[in-house]
């Protein structure tokens, strides 16, 4: 399996910065992947527990039994890029980043998002800046996004890439309560944007609405988010 391949379906998870409280958006990656039955294995990492939600919690990245097929990293911008080394290191095949304080942040930031990139070497990056990356199909959750809190979450065939994470997070959880099959959404990393974003998925299937019930319903439903923003 290719690193993107791993990326969208991976076998092994850990998350760094882990919290035991789910309650907190650093204790949600481990709670939703639980609570969605993701069947690998998930590798929370904290030097300040020792079990988190039933697992084992490592100390860091080299005390992990196996390199994770995806690495997530809930810490700071100041701290995230010794993370992501510590990942490619290890042999992750990729890393998502949520933390903001990157590219989008002046001139600064964008020293650090190049230190980001030459942390990560070969390894595939996700973010800085993003919501993760979910794939309904596969129960597979790496992301915070409190969309996930939801019980039932249909798949479908509609796949979905936006500049807003929150639109993303207002997409899925509109789309469930209308019965509207989602199969994977992410958000990729910061770029420069205008005002009004719309993801190029929405835009391809504006092109199609006419030859799918669903497609036109999810069409509307985010179109309603682009316009209120």
């Amino acid at each position: 399996m290719t690193a993107i391949g791993r990326l969208f379906q991976p076998r092994s998870i850990a998350i760094i910065g882990a919290s035991a409280d789910a309650e907190k958006l650093t204790g949600r990656p481990v709670a939703y992947l639980q609570k969605h039955r993701f069947g690998g294995q998930i590798y929370p990492v904290n030097p300040r527990y020792d079990t988190i939600a039933g697992l084992t919690c490592y100390k860091d990245v080299k005390a992990l039994p196996a390199p994770p097929d995806v690495g997530i990293v809930l810490l700071g911008a100041e701290h995230a890029t010794e993370a992501v080394r510590q990942f490619a290191v290890a042999g992750a095949s990729a890393a998502i980043v949520l933390a903001s304080g990157f590219g989008e942040a002046g001139p600064d930031g964008k020293e650090r998002q190049q230190r980001l990139r030459e942390a990560a070497g070969s390894m595939r990056l996700l973010g800085p800046n993003t919501i993760g990356l979910v794939n309904l199909t596969d129960k597979i959750t790496l992301s915070a996004s409190g969309a996930l809190e939801l019980e039932d979450l249909p798949t479908g065939n509609i796949a979905v890439i936006s500049q807003s994470g929150g639109i993303l997070g207002s997409l899925l959880s509109r789309a469930a309560g209308r019965g509207i099959g989602l199969s994977k959404l992410w958000r990729p990393a910061t770029r420069p944007i205008s005002r009004w974003r719309i993801s190029s998925t929405t835009l391809s299937m504006t092109k199609r609405r006419r030859s799918s019930p669903s497609i036109s319903k999810a069409c509307e439903i985010h179109s309603s988010f682009v316009t209120r923003r």
